[in-house]
């Protein structure tokens, strides 16, 4: 299956002060895996790359990661239905990006119900914009709506090894700089305004940024700041394979080691392993 953004699995632990090194998923207490994908929405224009063709080794995928947190991005309502029949076993939380929440896509999180359950009180939408809350609204020269999705996730049976985690899930803008720049600066802002007592929670931080490393909207995530400082989970392992992919954009050819715009950002977590 070729994509049209690609995926990066992380592999993470919770265990405090856990040393680096690759495992399998969930070989030790404490550790979970995290994806993020830009799954293409359904544009019939794609011809042989069109959802119709790709949606059962997507499901397929899904279904057979075991990830405990999974973050999509450009998913249409038809999209999510059919991913979730697909996908027992998982709790999610989603609406559209417009202001009628059954309409466009959403960056929707999806988690192993066996091992995770949400906040009530802590799961969100807002929108990039200078009205956050606004549903649908937009700023900043944004070619469309774009909108994060961010929730609290409690560990179904409470130990030693496991604590709460925040998963905000999110698109960038692909035309505007600044809308770039401007909406990674409010999901930090937002991150940093958390209840003071939540605040030394782990946190998680993916989407497709429409953003290389290195550029403002990337480095602005992970700045040190009041709130504590992120790393980029892809970077935190220093010895990787030479002809291991690197890109994550590809525009439907097979080479995928071009740009890397989809990331997985991670604060108060030990990073164990990454695959793209």
């Amino acid at each position: 299956m070729v994509r049209a953004s690609g995926l990066i699995a992380i592999v993470l632990s919770l265990l405090a002060g856990a040393g680096s090194g690759t495992t399998g998923i969930h070989d030790e207490p404490g550790e979970i895996a995290v994806e993020t994908w830009n799954i293409r929405y359904d544009n019939p224009g794609d011809g042989v790359h069109a959802w119709p063709h790709r949606r059962d080794a997507v499901i397929a995928h899904l279904r057979d990661s075991g990830a405990d947190v999974i973050g999509l991005q450009e998913v249409l309502p038809h999209q999510l239905t059919s991913i979730r029949s697909g996908l027992e076993g998982h709790g999610c939380f989603s609406r559209g990006r417009e202001r009628d929440p059954g309409r466009g896509e959403a960056v929707p999180i999806l988690w192993r119900s066996d091992r995770w359950r949400i906040d009530p009180d802590h799961a969100t939408h807002f929108w990039l914009s200078e009205r956050p809350e606004v549903p649908g609204s937009m700023s900043w020269n944004t070619a469309c709506t774009r909108m994060v999705t961010m929730v609290r996730l409690l560990p179904v049976e409470k130990s030693d090894d496991r604590t709460p985690i925040w998963v905000a899930n999110l698109h960038l803008d692909h035309r505007s700089a600044e809308a770039r720049a401007k909406g990674a600066a409010l999901v930090r802002a937002r991150i940093a305004s958390r209840p003071e007592s939540m605040r030394s929670e782990p946190v998680v931080v993916l989407g497709d940024f429409n953003a290389t490393p290195g550029s403002p909207p990337v480095e602005t995530l992970l700045a040190a700041g009041d709130d504590g400082s992120f790393i980029d989970a892809w970077s935190a392992i220093e010895h990787r394979s030479a002809d291991a992919p690197r890109g994550t954009w590809n525009g439907w050819k097979a080479d995928a080691r071009g740009r890397r715009i989809d990331h997985v950002l991670v604060r108060g977590l030990t990073v164990r392993d990454t695959d793209i």
